[in-house]
């Protein structure tokens, strides 16, 4: 209908001790096709928003992102280089998405914070304004660090967190017979994640691809030895996305393959793919890639297997947005299969081979 769904506003503008406070709620830009909903581009709404604000007289303004200061592995400034490249009025950025902790980086006149990951602590900012002039004179801010043991709990809160737990949660799946780590724990033999290969694996094995691509930051945390239970289970992989399959080049395996390279880690986890290379002059250089033990032939066909969220070209995704031949398979989610590959195994499930991204020293 051309209108913002209810209850979502462009900005809020709060009174605090006799100040009108602007915040601006910012998501990353999603490409999605949908009939119901459009997104904008989170820059044109920002401009827009800004200028609204601006005639309201907002004393502050705010700007609450899901984007990051600077992307995981080159530190390059995103939200305030690109975001706000020559836009006015934003004093205070608070961002995330790349579980950082950031205090009082600055671009320009923006004062940036970020607050790290899983609640493990929060950052009190202050504002204080001239009291004869009544202008923003100076931001500070602080990280602390939540020990449960040490602050205590919010009752309230606690409360309500196990009202809503659920025995469902708590049913057992299946079993890990070892601990599956996200990262690998000897990161100077190989670089790629033993949970992220499992579900490279996985998604291989119901796709029958050539290839199967996880990206690393889709799942979400270790599962340590024992009972996996739903709970477990969605913390692991709390996402809607399902598996898209496509015939790509060799050419352009090798490129996202190369793009995806940091020192020591990768956008991506493979299965049906093992490559090498080196680091230097600050860059990575892949030495060798093969394709089920073949070396990979640029001009040659293969099929890949990758979920929807970045086959559709969001976030590391990006090298997926234009490509056209795309086909969903099915509507079954990978957190489903997941769930099905835990109760197929009733032995336990083990860490996948790790070794398919090795850095050569």
């Amino acid at each position: 209908g051309g209108k913002r769904p209810a209850g979502v506003l462009p900005y809020k503008i709060y009174e605090v001790n006799g100040k009108k406070i602007a915040v601006i709620g910012l998501g990353q830009d999603i490409r999605a096709a949908t009939q119901k909903v459009k997104f904008t581009k989170g820059r044109k709404e920002l401009k827009k928003a800004l200028k609204e604000i601006k005639k309201n007289g907002a004393d502050a303004v705010v700007l609450l992102a899901h984007l990051p200061f600077a992307d995981n592995e080159h530190q390059k400034p995103v939200i305030l280089g690109n975001i706000t490249k020559k836009l006015s009025g934003i004093n205070l950025a608070l961002g995330g998405h790349t579980h950082k902790v950031i205090q009082g980086a600055k671009i320009g006149d923006i004062y940036y914070v970020e607050s790290g990951t899983e609640l493990r602590g929060v950052s009190r900012v202050a504002l204080k304004f001239n009291d004869e002039t009544g202008k923003l004179e100076n931001i500070t801010s602080q990280y602390i660090e939540l020990d449960a043991d040490k602050t205590g709990r919010d009752e309230a809160v606690k409360a309500y967190a196990q009202n809503i737990a659920g025995a469902a949660l708590e049913t057992v799946l299946g079993q890990a017979k070892e601990d599956i780590k996200k990262l690998n724990p000897n990161p100077k033999e190989a670089v790629d994640s033993p949970l992220g290969n499992l579900f490279a694996d996985m998604i291989r094995n119901i796709a029958k691809t050539d290839i199967a691509m996880q990206n690393t930051g889709g799942v979400r945390r270790d599962i340590p030895a024992g009972p996996v239970t739903q709970r477990l289970a969605a913390e692991v992989f709390p996402f809607p996305n399902t598996i898209v399959t496509m015939r790509v080049n060799g050419a352009f395996i090798r490129k996202t393959a190369q793009d995806s390279l940091a020192e020591q880690s990768s956008l991506f986890q493979y299965s049906g793919l093992a490559l090498r290379y080196k680091y230097e002059d600050g860059k990575p250089v892949i030495t060798q890639i093969k394709i089920q033990g073949r070396d990979l032939d640029d001009k040659k066909m293969y099929t890949l297997a990758i979920n929807d969220y970045n086959a559709a070209g969001n976030s590391e995704g990006y090298m997926f947005k234009n490509l056209k031949n795309k086909t969903p398979l099915g509507s079954k989610g990978i957190a489903q299969y997941f769930t099905e590959y835990l109760q197929a195994n009733p032995g336990g499930i083990y860490a996948a081979q790790t070794g398919r991204i090795v850095r050569e020293y």
